[in-house]
């Protein structure tokens, strides 16, 4: 019989190490794009227009943060801002050309250059994946 805590300790200590290994890697990507991963994480988040509160409780960042990536992005060119026409007090940002573009370089650059699952058969990550996506709470997207 199998001991769960130690299970639990083992899953917790390599989606630790994970981690660590994607987050290396995500900065490193990004920067080679002039981004910062907050910034990079803005522009996966925005496949449409959205309302900057919710792309704040998306990214799980505090709403004036937002504000200031969205600022940023602007003066980049890479995101618009507008005012959603059904409430008149909120904004709505979108990508422009220039977000679409930069988005798809970035997360081509980011899945050529992965550096896990290289390994892994199409069975095993098909695995993998249905495994870590029935662990992980769902999320609303904008």
């Amino acid at each position: 019989m199998t001991d769960r805590p130690d299970l639990v300790e083992d899953l917790a200590a390599l989606l630790r190490r994970l981690g660590m290994v994607m987050r290396e890697h995500i900065h490193e990507t990004v920067a080679t794009h002039g981004l910062t991963p907050p910034q990079a994480w803005a522009l996966q988040a925005l496949e449409g227009p959205c309302h900057m509160s919710v792309l704040a409780e998306r990214l799980r960042f505090d709403k004036s943060y937002v504000t200031g990536l969205a600022d940023t992005l602007e003066g980049q060119g890479l995101v618009e801002r507008n005012t959603d026409p059904s409430d008149r007090r909120a904004k709505l940002l979108s990508l422009t050309d220039a977000g679409r573009e930069m988005q798809d370089r970035v997360k081509a650059d980011a899945l050529a250059r992965l550096p896990i699952g290289v390994e892994l058969s199409d069975d095993e990550m098909v695995a993998l994946i249905g495994l870590l996506a029935r662990a992980l709470p769902e999320t609303d997207d904008c």
